[in-house]
Parts: structure tokens; sequence; C-alpha cells
């Protein structure tokens, strides 16, 4: 999977679910942004996002995260180690927090 056709993913499957990721779609320019890879990467950086997504799964539920296809990739998307590293450990804590949400 391409970087783009994820970040299409969340929108859409976010939106699905009612929660509009205003956020990551302002920052990613609805995934058109030229530099889409340094804007997805800010955001994986992000404490504002991070907080962002935690807020949204207690309102929502199971929203899917760039994060969820970053770490699935077997690639990582072809985003920087660094990244993918920050990646996972922000959805450890999103999956924390629907575990937590679940019960």
């Amino acid at each position: 999977m391409e970087l783009k056709e994820a970040c299409r993913k969340v929108i859409e499957q976010n939106e699905s679910m009612g929660c509009h990721p205003e956020i990551f779609i302002f920052q990613t320019k609805s995934c058109e942004a030229v530099d889409l890879d340094d804007k997805i990467s800010n955001l994986v950086k992000s404490q504002t996002a991070f907080d962002a997504v935690i807020k949204a799964i207690e309102k929502y539920g199971d929203i899917l995260t760039i994060e969820d296809f970053i770490v699935e990739d077997e690639n990582g998307l072809g985003l920087p180690q660094d990244i993918i590293n920050k990646a996972k450990q922000n959805a450890a804590g999103f999956k924390w927090k629907r575990n937590l949400n679940s019960k």
C-alpha cells in the first residue's frame, strides 16, 4: 500500500464513523500534500495529534489511524525508521485506549 492510499483510507473510515479528522485533513491537504511523507511524519511525532486521536477514540471507538497502516505495512509505508518506531509507540497507546473503551 502507498502512503497516499493509507491516508485516504484513514479519512474515509473516520468519516464513516462520524469523526471528521480535521487536523489530519488540514495537515495532509486531504492527502494531496506534495510532501505527504513529511506531513505524516510530523503528525506521527506530534503530541497534539496523538491527544486528538485519543479523544476521537474515546468518542467514536475503533477509528483507523495512519499509525495502524504504518505498523502493518512491512516497509512502514516507506517512512524513516524513527517514524516507524514512533508509530509503533503511538499505535500501542491507541490500542490500550481502544481496549479501555471496550470494557
